[in-house]
């Protein structure tokens, strides 16, 4: 990490407490993760009070065109929506990957215009997550 541009004199931590200065290889890298993934939510989101501000397009949303679902899982292999609307089929309802880390389902209504989805219906995410596990998750 010696090449990175934060040098140990721009922390000033370390100027109030020279006890951490053992730590200060790790200070480094957990800022440059930091830093790296803040200029990502700057890229892909513009701003971070528009990143802060995304779980107003989280969740299940209902929508003109049917119902809409987005969640941020980034590491995340697979993702599918069940409930009780789907007799809790663990696979019927596919997300779509999408760019730095959303994933996107849209169930269009039924023949007759209703909602796939009923108000009120019990509902869970099932992720295949970057450890090759899967687990049932309450959505956003």
């Amino acid at each position: 990490m010696a090449n990175c541009p934060i040098k140990f004199e721009e922390f000033k931590i370390f100027q109030k407490d020279e006890g951490l200065k053992q730590y200060y290889d790790h200070f480094l890298y957990r800022n440059t993760c930091y830093k790296k993934r803040f200029d990502e939510i700057i890229k892909n989101e513009g701003n971070i009070e528009d990143f802060a501000r995304s779980y107003k397009k989280c969740g299940v949303l209902p929508t003109p065109s049917g119902v809409l679902a987005r969640e941020w899982l980034p590491q995340a292999k697979e993702v599918y929506l069940t409930g009780d609307f789907c007799n809790w089929d663990p696979k019927k309802f596919r997300y779509t990957k999408k760019d730095f880390g959303w994933w996107e389902l849209v169930i269009p209504p039924d023949e007759k215009g209703n909602l796939l989805i009923p108000h009120g219906s019990k509902i869970k995410i099932n992720v295949h997550d970057c450890n090759g596990k899967w687990g049932l998750k309450i959505p956003a």
